[in-house]
């Protein structure tokens, strides 16, 4: 299957995660930067991984780049350049969560698109968070997908360009509404260091930023989306209201 795992990075030049952290062969990756400065920074340190410069900043903007840069039906799998890895539940407790190997992820990769055809969606992904407690042995067509960590088939969807850490809700959203669902495989997570990395979206990210954008989605989104109010923290949380 052809597939390509794309990752959006800025200023993480020795520290792209997921090169090392999915564990796929060097071909499977491409990693997109704002310009030909940042380029030859990241080839300092990959100098066997291609680089796509998207001549644009931001991460939703790249994000965006990439849809419009590969033609429709393109398989990418966009990742976040602080993931660590993909963790699998198998069986009960965090002692549980194992690490996946290259030749698992690429078979979960494989799968996912293949899961995703067969559903008639063109948007996949994996449980959001790194925490067995809420886990299970199931695939899901009505949840966030989050953009850590999502496999894309290059449709007419697109991100919005307000959002910046919300985006993935908006892109969920879009094709939960055109295509009826997702595919979520509950019992595989992502695991990253989104707080603790400088670089990346820690640039653009602060509190009163994300509430603009959660009070945006609400406006937006009414029907979908709503307040996690069992959660505080520098994470503002939402959740989907599931509607048939």
């Amino acid at each position: 299957m052809d597939y390509m795992v794309i990752i959006p990075t800025y200023k993480r030049y020795s520290k792209v995660e997921p090169i090392t952290g999915l564990g796929l062969p060097m071909e499977r990756y491409a990693l997109c930067v704002n310009d030909m400065t940042e380029a030859r920074e990241y080839r300092k340190f990959y100098p066997d991984v291609r680089i796509i410069v998207a001549n644009v900043k931001g991460c939703t903007a790249a994000r965006n780049y990439l849809l419009d840069h590969f033609p429709v039906g393109t398989q990418m799998v966009q990742v976040d350049d602080d993931v660590e890895g993909l963790f699998e539940l198998r069986g009960q407790g965090r002692e549980n969560l194992v690490k996946m190997t290259g030749e698992e992820v690429d078979a979960l990769i494989k799968q996912g698109f293949t899961t995703a055809k067969k559903n008639g969606t063109n948007l996949w992904g994996v449980y959001p968070v790194f925490n067995h407690y809420f886990m299970s042995r199931t695939i899901v067509p009505h949840s966030h997908i989050v953009g850590m960590f999502m496999g894309i088939v290059v449709g007419q969807e697109r991100f919005d360009p307000y959002l910046n850490s919300k985006v993935d809700y908006a892109f969920t959203i879009q094709h939960i509404l055109r295509y009826r669902k997702v595919v979520r495989f509950n019992y595989v997570c992502v695991k990253g260091k989104y707080e603790s990395n400088a670089g990346g979206l820690q640039t653009v990210r602060n509190r009163d930023r994300e509430e603009a954008e959660v009070l945006y989605l609400l406006n937006k989104y009414p029907k979908y989306v709503f307040r996690n109010t069992k959660r505080e923290g520098s994470e503002i949380l939402l959740k989907f209201k599931v509607t048939k």
